[in-house]
């Protein structure tokens, strides 16, 4: 694992009321991309017509930048599993995205998929223990959420936990164990 992940920043532009700067992507993925350990393909939030549509102008051109890199093709609400065949047949794995109750309310069957595929799942605005136990439970294999560092007393919390967690010893192995494989693979 390299440590770190490129996101687009669609949803900022998003909540900013901006549009997407592609020319700012590009510089960021060209700067950055080769050593990421998964790029998320340009989306645009809310809108799961046009997030498909993106979906087939951005990955031949992050296909011939960055070959090797791994890419994330985001899930918005209103998208089924069939929209997401074509990007898991092809290795390109799922970043859920779309709002909260959405995400959750898919994501066992985006979880399924993303495991029969062996492609990488992250989760994102995962901004409480709940979620997170959630995540643990479909066997994603990453997620993020910037509450975290906005908010000390959430980090508390979710440290709390995370470490009670890792304590834990468990009787059977993840459900998703392709993620603790590859992540093991990497380290190595």
């Amino acid at each position: 694992v390299r440590g770190y992940a490129l996101d687009n920043g669609a949803y900022t532009y998003h909540k900013k009321n901006q549009p997407f700067d592609d020319a700012a992507f590009v510089r960021m993925v060209e700067r950055f991309g080769s050593d990421a350990d998964w790029i998320v393909i340009p989306d645009v939030v809310c809108n799961a017509e046009l997030t498909l549509k993106l979906a087939s102008k951005w990955i031949p051109i992050l296909k011939k930048t960055h070959p090797r890199s791994r890419l994330l093709f985001v899930w918005q609400d209103g998208m089924s599993v069939r929209n997401l065949v074509p990007f898991v047949s092809n290795a390109i794995g799922v970043f859920v995205g779309g709002s909260v109750e959405g995400k959750f309310k898919n994501l066992r069957d985006i979880a399924d998929l993303c495991l029969d595929y062996r492609v990488w799942l992250h989760v994102g605005r995962v901004n409480s223990i709940k979620r997170i136990r959630a995540c643990k439970a479909h066997g994603v294999c990453s997620f993020d959420g910037s509450g975290y560092t906005r908010y000390s007393h959430q980090l508390n919390s979710v440290h709390k936990f995370l470490t009670q967690e890792q304590r834990q010893i468990s009787l059977f192995r993840s459900e998703n164990s392709f993620c603790n494989t590859q992540l093991e693979d990497w380290i190595k």
